[in-house]
């Protein structure tokens, strides 16, 4: 369950205390080895060190004690956990519950472990196989990750419940309600011991000195504005009231059913005022703010500057690295609103370079610098060499958003040549040619991208407009704020993302739905977040600080910046989404996700009949193969003890569990998708099949095939017998059987057989439950998301196939309103999650795409994964189902991600033609698509990174973070390309959002690294 916290300045940390967790469980014993090296490297703690010399003194009276002062640390939550109640908390209550914890540890296999192993701790085998299957983070029965009770079934199968009284949450429709804030006098309604009262509110318009933010804005550019947010001032400022106006109900996507009229204005006294915030909303951190904007004012947090403050000629503004292609054209009279679905149309265009330029903004001109193309004369004339001068101040020059997807932006001006007065210090422009100049600008990080936009908008006198819409789609509501005049410095220090959540949700809880629709999700861990939205793709709101640590007051307007684009964003307030970690059968059962497993078995060679050590780990609906050297595994309950501390353990825990799974997948050797296989089987046969067979219960007849995919194979005498290891195989009589036993299949849908072999008869049947557990959630996730994705790309695109009514010819059918795409659409929150942005798995983003390496050859079919800001690639080959992992991995360091036309062009003559008609596709899993060439495409501008991999311990290092290099690129230093294709813009625009997302996470943390590369180079000096 999800968990987003807020600090006191409103931002979101990436911390896993933000994420949800998946449960993990780990099958069969581990080698003594792994488990001594994992204690050793572990940070102990002084309690913990004399309970282990406790342990081997054998003063069992004087452990016991140091025991339970451990133990008390988390007795009142193991208590809270098994049924307790607070008010009966007591000294009583905490003696029984430490001694019932202490018992239950000596009698478990891993405290009965931990004993026997330091009494004779100089005497243990390495080869030796210890413990037994446990679940992550589980202790004493309680998982410490979840904040909740987490009791597995020993099957491991899903656990479904009837959803009679829990219904799916109803469709959504193109009514909207609206709630206006008017720019009129007004009172706000609230109450006071019981009774409705006015309260008038004044907001401050103080006027400051200029600051960095202020002071690139003249005169004529300043649209002084407010928000009825801001703090008590003496001057009265426009007032602002609620309105709400329900247009229609919520009966199906994308219709509306007439609801009788209502009046629901609350500027009438007779009106009953709001009610007060729930218990609910007062658990969820940072989103509670009192309802009177006075109250709200005091929230606002101070703003430092951002930019410092601009007193000289030569003093630079704003400087980035960037991808820049400069663009000629013989017309002057180019759209304001210049994108990329224009530049596919314009024609008579002249490419005239491409490639990282070093961009800098001085007063009122951008300068684009390269690197010298004569060696050494760099340190010669100690600067860059100045390619394009942009001035600002042309009348002609315009700014615009290109690409949406990738956020770059363009700059249109006049051709013009420029020669630099040394003696006055300022540019000398003259009229070059007829014609204009294009610009289009991609910056490395989103945010910053965001911020150069509104930089340069509001410099070039952009005006922020009067009010702002804030649509929220569950409720078809929109909360409508009147900006009053007032400084651009105050309306931006109120209008904080924290600030105007908070008042969205207190005007929202006005709405008749709100508790059913809204205050129910919030209950499951779904809070409410911002973000812009442009068709079907979404961009989540959550850096309230720059890429150098500063605060972005801007962080709410910069969008605004973009509404005169031919696709406008919209500001939505939406309730935000991890990756679901349950579905909906069509009989209204819901299913859990069961816990991803791993661990060590033999791969049986069909054959050889030779044994192959393996290590098998799922994530993420996928099983990978590792060698047992590279396997890296969980750490055992008993590391607790070694480190002491609980809360030491718990935030180790939860940094290092992720980071271990990152670390499994760039070693894998192999992959498997689980929906390829088409049965799990206890081996019956001594001689392991190649083929089979076998065919699957076909999925249309739900009941027949859950219950196929539930069935359990009854266990025997022999099974439980077994104690597993080489030890009780040489002791057996029939070893043959018993090796036999101990093995299990996947019978894969390609026809081929796969035989393992665990360590016990009873670690085998765990792995046939737990698979078939998972194998049987993955295939029917696979099919609710693909139909959620369908349904979303039919709001997009109508429907490629028309449909055929039984009675068609019959009667008239009505027909259909246009979708709209406003509507709370489900795969737009599962394309668009949550986990992307906190890191919440191991895989940042998974899928199968068509790839190829530079700009010519074949494109090949690849299983790509997204982990840890490296993309890690397995070929598929035709008939096969364990796909091989490619050697090398590409880091996403100094990486840029370009898509649609601005990518097209790059490829060479002759592999694009953007007025070919675009072809028509259907999928196997439904989906439609006629999207055109470059709206599926995409390339990684990349430059080969080392990937060094820390040997600390998993406890104390980001093991699979990129390591930072001392070494800092030039501009000239060549990129490398790949260059990738998806079935269809949706799918596109998720993998650019997830790549855009993990590139922003590798700049902030190499903040150092990424300050150096914008810093290399000198400019022009301006005296």
């Amino acid at each position: 369950m999800s968990n987003v916290s807020q600090t006191q300045d409103g931002t979101i940390p990436i911390t896993p205390a933000t994420t949800h967790v998946i449960r993990r469980i780990f099958i069969g014993p581990m080698p003594e080895k792994i488990l001594t090296y994992t204690e050793q490297q572990a940070p102990k703690h002084k309690a913990a060190s004399s309970i282990i010399s406790s342990h081997h003194g054998g003063q069992e009276d004087d452990m016991d004690t140091k025991m339970k002062h451990i133990f008390k640390d988390h007795a009142y939550r193991f208590f809270l956990k098994q049924g307790g109640r607070p008010q009966d908390w007591g000294e009583e209550e905490e003696r029984s519950t430490v001694r019932d914890m202490l018992e239950r540890w000596k009698v478990s296999e891993w405290g009965q472990l931990l004993t026997h192993r330091n009494h004779k701790k100089n005497t243990y085998q390495p080869s030796q196989w210890v413990g037994e299957s446990f679940e992550v983070g589980s202790f004493l029965g309680i998982n410490v990750l979840e904040g909740e009770q987490c009791h597995h079934s020993s099957s491991g199968l899903p656990k479904t419940e009837n959803l009679k009284h829990q219904p799916p949450p109803p469709s959504t429709t193109g009514m909207e309600s609206f709630i206006t804030v008017p720019s009129h006098p007004v009172t706000l309604l609230t109450h006071k011991n019981g009774h409705v009262t006015d309260e008038r509110v004044s907001v401050a318009a103080v006027s400051t000195p200029a600051t960095s933010r202020t002071a690139l804005l003249g005169p004529d550019h300043l649209a002084d504005t407010s928000v009825a947010m801001g703090s008590a001032s003496s001057r009265p400022l426009k007032k602002a009231s609620v309105t709400i106006q329900n247009l229609g109900s919520v009966k199906g996507k994308g219709r509306a059913m007439p609801d009788a009229p209502q009046d629901n204005t609350l500027d009438s006294a007779e009106e009953p005022a709001p009610s007060e915030p729930t218990k609910v909303l007062e658990r969820t951190p940072g989103l509670n703010l009192p309802n009177n904007t006075s109250a709200a004012a005091e929230h606002s947090v101070s703003i430092s500057p951002v930019i410092s403050s601009v007193s000289g000629w030569g003093d630079v503004v704003l400087r980035d690295r960037m991808l820049v292609r400069v663009v000629y054209t013989k017309l002057e009279t180019l759209s304001p609103a210049f994108d990329d679905s224009m530049n596919r149309t314009t024609r008579d265009l002249h490419y005239e370079a491409w490639g990282e330029f070093l961009v800098a903004w001085r007063k009122d001109n951008i300068e684009i610098y390269e690197d010298h193309s004569i060696p050494g004369k760099e340190w010669i004339t100690r600067r860059k060499h100045l390619s394009y001068v942009i001035p600002l101040k042309s009348s002609r020059t315009r700014l615009s958003l290109y690409s949406w997807a990738d956020l770059t932006f363009c700059i249109t001006c006049p051709p013009t040549t420029r020669r630099l007065n040394q003696t006055a210090s300022r540019w000398i422009f003259s009229r070059d040619k007829e014609g204009t100049n294009i610009f289009v600008f991609k910056v490395k990080s989103r945010s910053r991208a965001y911020d150069w936009t509104w930089q340069l908008w509001r410099h070039m006198g952009g005006r922020i407009p009067t009010s702002i819409d804030i649509q929220n789609p569950t409720l078809s509501t929109k909360v409508k704020i009147d900006i009053p005049d007032s400084s651009v410095a105050d309306m931006q220090e109120v209008l904080t993302r924290k600030g105007v959540l908070d008042l969205c949700m207190n005007l929202l809880q006005q709405v008749r739905d709100w508790k059913s629709l809204v205050e129910r999700e919030i209950v499951k861990g779904r809070p409410l977040q911002l973000c812009w939205r442009v068709g079907a793709n979404l961009d989540w709101i959550w850096l309230d600080q720059d890429v150098n640590g500063n605060d972005r007051p801007w962080v709410i307007l910069c969008g605004l910046a973009f509404r005169h684009s031919a696709k406008p964003p919209t500001l939505e307030i939406r309730l935000a989404d991890h990756c679901s970690s349950h579905i909906f059968l069509k009989s209204g059962h819901r299913v859990d996700q069961p816990p991803e497993i791993e661990g060590y078995v033999d791969r049986i060679r069909p054959n050889t009949q030779t044994k192959q050590p393996l290590y098998l780990a799922v994530h993420d609906g996928n099983l990978f193969t590792l060698y047992p050297s590279v396997a890296k595994p969980p750490s055992p309950p008993s590391l607790i003890l070694k480190m002491g501390e609980f809360n030491e353990y718990l935030y180790s825990l939860r940094h290092t569990e992720i980071q271990r799974g990152s670390m499994q997948i760039m070693n894998a050797t192999g992959v498997c998708d689980l929906r390829s296989i088409a049965a799990v089987r206890r081996a019956f046969q001594v001689t392991p099949p190649h083929t089979h067979d076998h065919r699957e219960v076909s999925s249309d007849n739900e009941a027949a095939w859950f219950a196929t995919w539930s069935t359990q194979d009854a266990t025997t005498v022999g099974d439980d017998e077994d104690a597993g290891g080489e030890d009780a195989f040489n002791a057996a009589e029939d070893k043959v059987r018993l090796k036999m036993r101990r093995s299990f299949e996947l019978l894969l849908i390609s026809g081929n057989v796969i035989r393992f072999e665990a360590h016990s008869c009873h670690a085998a049947n765990e792995w046939i439950h737990r698979l078939r557990a998972l194998i049987l959630y993955w295939k029917a996730r696979h099919r609710v998301d693909a139909k959620e994705e369908v349904e979303l790309a039919q709001a997009v695109r109508s429907r490629l196939t028309p449909q055929v009514r039984a009675c068609q010819g019959e009667h008239e059918t009505a027909p259909l309103p246009p979708p709209d795409l406003s509507a709370p659409f489900p795969a737009m929150n599962n394309l668009f999650n949550w986990c992307t942005i906190g890191r919440c798995k191991s895989i940042v983003k998974g899928g199968k795409l068509y790839v190829r390496k530079g700009l010519r050859g074949q494109y090949k079919l690849v299983q790509m994964f997204l982990v840890n800001g490296h993309l890690i690639q397995f070929q598929i080959k035709p008939q096969s189902s364990l796909h091989t992992a490619k050697r090398k991995k590409i880091s996403l360091m100094d990486a840029y991600v370009c898509s649609g036309y601005f990518a097209a062009i790059a490829l060479p003559k002759g592999q694009y033609s953007p007025n070919a008609p675009p072809p028509a596709r259907r999928y196997q899993d439904g989906l439609e698509a006629d999207d055109r060439d470059e709206d599926m495409l995409f390339m990684i501008w990349y430059r080969p990174q080392t990937i060094i991999f820390n040997n600390k311990s998993d406890l104390q290092a980001n093991i699979s973070a990129p390591v930072v290099s001392k070494s800092v690129p030039n501009l000239s230093t060549k990129f490398k390309l790949l260059v990738c294709r998806t079935r269809s813009k949706l799918e596109r625009d998720s993998w650019c959002w997830a790549l855009n997302c993990e590139i922003e996470q590798i700049v902030r943390e190499q903040k150092d690294r990424e300050q150096k590369l914008r810093e290399m180079g000198n400019l022009y000096v301006l005296s």
